[in-house]
């Protein structure tokens, strides 16, 4: 939100799409702020996390698995589109945001996020990668919710020490295990 400058007043009473939503965790949390969402997205990774949204929130969540190049829903069809991390993942990045951008109302708002493929850490993750994606769902996120307060702690280091390249915002607990959780 705080990157966005968008605040938990802009998901209410809003359908959103949640365009690669992988786990679909930003899915949910979308949900709890008051959106109506779907997750898409080409693999299998949301079924986890379709089967455990709470109650409170089963009405308001919908994943489909799909391919962006054979895209399943109407022009003007969401309030906002989220994408964060997901189209240079495709064979054609511009192609599939010409393929996203359409579903966005008029007066609506598109959030989309790349990666820096020659960013510090992209080697690194590619490592830690080839062994998170095997473990099972409920262990990676034990493991992530374990490894967000050293994250914290590590960035609050860093930003008092100026170190790094550059500065990190405050994120909450919370908000650390789910940003670990997509990494």
């Amino acid at each position: 939100l705080q990157e966005t400058q968008w605040t938990e007043r802009d998901f209410r009473g809003k359908r959103l799409l949640d365009l690669g939503c992988g786990h679909g965790v930003h899915t949910q949390l979308f949900a709890e702020m008051g959106a109506e969402v779907v997750g898409f997205d080409i693999s299998e990774g949301f079924y986890s996390t379709a089967e455990n949204v709470p109650r409170a929130f089963k009405d308001h969540v919908y994943f489909v698995q799909g391919d962006i190049f054979h895209f399943p829903f109407k022009d003007n069809g969401f309030d906002l589109v989220w994408s964060e991390g997901v189209l240079h993942h495709t064979p054609d990045t511009r192609r599939a945001f010409d393929q996203a951008f359409p579903a966005v109302k008029s007066q609506g708002r598109l959030y989309v996020a790349l990666y820096n493929v020659n960013g510090p850490n992209n080697k690194t993750v590619k490592r830690l990668r080839k062994i998170t994606t095997r473990l099972p769902e409920g262990v990676l996120i034990a493991l992530c919710w374990m490894m967000a307060p050293i994250f914290f702690l590590l960035k609050r280091i860093l930003n008092v020490l100026k170190a790094g390249p550059r500065h990190f915002e405050r994120r909450s607990l919370r908000e650390n295990a789910v940003l670990l959780h997509d990494t």
